[in-house]
């Protein structure tokens, strides 16, 4: 039998059966196989995307913890420092006019600290027991003290004390004393001078009477202002201070050293360091008027470098007082005065003091 009586079978078989094949081809290529899925890893982000690593790295640092280059150090402000406790200086104290003389206070020129206030009292106490008069001064000086021009005045005519009319009831205190012309005075007078008996006025002192014993006698002081220096220039002058100073204290009258405003005896200004030394030593009142010299035109002297200009007037309410010698010089040693009148009327203090200017020996 041959197939001649079959021709379509086959091909009809093989056109089902390839069609059958492409179907199943196809469904299993729509689903991988069950081995090829079980060997299949599960896909992490950095296997795929390995370049990302350092992306993600970055974005997951904490935003609260800037790099060093994100701080902005520039646009930062410093606090300021507390102004609730600031370091306050005091303003300096103006000085009133009264209390200084042509810008210098009174306690430059005016050397009267404890441990000489408490040394004045006790001579002044001493004195009162010998029976000095305690409204009474005296002078003791050459021809820069025995002149009208040295506080004669103030017992002889009006004057206007302008800023310094606190010192009136002083000039009261010691009414009739400005005046006086005692037996301590005398032209041209040095140091060594003081104790030889022939240059006392034999009308008014004894035979064989120094003119300081003299005086003392005669006015009965309880201060000795002392202005001594300008005829000096032995080198026995700070001796024969000594001896005065020495002496006054022994009577019971205060010693007031003045400093003086020529160099007569030299550049070196030496009688006036001397006379500084010895009212350190002695602890007794020192009116400094060589500084006051200093603030006047040639030192307040006329043009012999010797003795003090002249004032008439007597009104310190006028700038010419304070450009001439005399009228500072009395002005100065008013003020002394007063401040020797209020420490005796106070009781002593009891701490000593070692403010001096000068060291003693």
């Amino acid at each position: 039998m041959t197939n001649r009586n079959r021709p379509h079978v086959l091909p009809r078989l093989g056109f089902i059966g390839l069609l059958t094949a492409v179907i199943l081809l196809v469904v299993s290529g729509c689903a991988p196989r069950a081995s090829q899925a079980a060997a299949l890893p599960t896909l992490q982000p950095t296997a795929v995307l390995p370049q990302n690593t350092a992306t993600a790295t970055a974005t997951s640092l904490p935003t609260s913890t800037p790099s060093p280059t994100a701080t902005h150090t520039p646009t930062i402000t410093p606090s300021p420092p507390p102004t609730s406790t600031p370091t306050i200086v005091p303003s300096p104290t103006a000085v009133p006019p009264g209390q200084q003389i042509n810008g210098l206070t009174k306690d430059t020129f005016i050397i009267l600290p404890t441990a000489v206030q408490n040394h004045i009292r006790e001579i002044y106490a001493a004195g009162q027991e010998m029976g000095r008069r305690p409204q009474v001064f005296s002078k003791l000086g050459d021809s820069g003290a025995a002149t009208p021009d040295f506080l004669m005045r103030f017992d002889q005519r009006t004057f206007d004390l302008g800023d310094y009319a606190y010192l009136q009831p002083t000039i009261d205190y010691y009414k009739g004393s400005f005046v006086h012309f005692g037996a301590a005075l005398h032209i041209g007078l040095h140091a060594t001078a003081v104790f030889l008996t022939d240059l006392v006025t034999e009308e008014l002192c004894n035979d064989f009477e120094d003119m300081l014993s003299c005086e003392f006698r005669l006015n009965n002081p309880s201060i000795l202002l002392i202005a001594l220096g300008t005829n000096d220039e032995s080198d026995e002058f700070d001796d024969r201070m000594e001896k005065i100073v020495a002496f006054t204290i022994d009577h019971g009258v205060i010693p007031v050293l003045i400093t003086k405003a020529d160099r007569h005896e030299g550049e070196d200004n030496r009688n006036n360091n001397d006379v500084r030394r010895i009212a350190a030593k002695y602890n007794v009142p020192l009116l400094d008027f060589d500084l006051l010299a200093e603030t006047l035109p040639n030192r307040g002297l006329t043009t012999d470098n010797t003795h003090l200009t002249h004032y008439g007037p007597f009104e310190y309410t006028s700038p010419e007082a304070f450009e001439r010698g005399y009228s500072v010089y009395n002005l100065a040693t008013i003020m002394m005065l007063d401040e020797i009148r209020r420490v005796l009327a106070e009781p002593a203090a009891n701490l000593q003091s070692t403010n001096y200017r000068f060291v003693q020996e």
